[in-house]
């Protein structure tokens, strides 16, 4: 899994590459929880591509 952040002037960064063995919800807790502990603020929007 690779989380990309775009910033207020339009500049991609990415933020997270985490493998995942299974997709599930746990999984996914696990990602936006360990995101969270490093300081992300709620995003204004999120997409997902598979």
């Amino acid at each position: 899994m690779i989380v990309c952040g775009v910033d207020e002037h339009g500049q991609r960064e990415v933020l997270a590459i985490e493998p995942m063995l299974e997709e599930s919800r746990e999984s996914y807790k696990q990602l936006f929880e360990s995101l969270k502990e490093r300081g992300l603020k709620p995003p204004s929007l999120a997409t997902s591509r598979r």
